[in-house]
């Protein structure tokens, strides 16, 4: 990770290049995890494949001040 003088310092094409990178580096990280997860400032997106035929009663669902937990039931969490 660049500090804000060093990236400052960088000329555009540095930046963009750079920018390119941390694009595909958190694609990457992303793409290796059971879920998909999108934020704004004012929303949170979560999602993760269940098997076909999955109801409601079988997920758990958690979502507390500081914490957040999903999965199926009696499997362990996806997401925690």
């Amino acid at each position: 990770m660049v500090n804000p003088k060093e990236y400052d310092s960088m000329t555009e094409e540095e930046r963009t290049a750079h920018d390119a990178a941390a694009r595909k580096k958190e694609a990457e990280e992303q793409a290796s995890l059971p879920y998909k997860w999108r934020q704004t400032l004012v929303d949170v997106d979560i999602s993760f494949e269940v098997p076909k035929g999955t109801r409601a009663r079988d997920l758990v669902v958690e979502i507390k001040k500081k914490s957040i937990k999903a999965g199926l039931r009696g499997q362990t969490p996806i997401l925690e």
